[in-house]
């Protein structure tokens, strides 16, 4: 089973691009609050994407602002009935809740 926040910072090659510091921020409110957080538990940051091409172009930006991180979070925790393969609209203030988390590690 997925963990309900996926930090997604490595290429399949285990290149990181994501600053050691931002990571760390970004993991702590979530753990703090009580969420499993776990990095590249679900996917590694595929270089055919935009974020893993942003990623690159920010490596080595130590500035929140300048810097590049994926965070991925389970549907089930947005949404009031999970329901797979189906369209869901996502509860703005479950949403807010992980986006609030979020923000503070920037």
């Amino acid at each position: 089973m997925r963990a309900p926040i996926d930090l997604i910072v490595a290429t399949p090659a285990s290149e990181r691009f994501a600053d050691e510091r931002l990571v760390a921020r970004a993991e702590a409110p979530f753990s703090d609050a009580g969420h499993e957080v776990v990095l590249n538990g679900a996917y590694k940051l595929h270089l055919v994407t935009l974020a893993a091409r942003s990623a690159a172009r920010l490596k080595g930006n130590t500035c929140a602002s300048k810097s590049s991180l994926t965070c991925s979070c389970l549907r089930d925790g947005l949404v009031s009935d999970f329901t797979p393969f189906q369209e869901m609209d996502a509860e703005p203030m479950r949403v807010e809740r992980i986006v609030g988390l979020l923000a503070r590690a920037l």
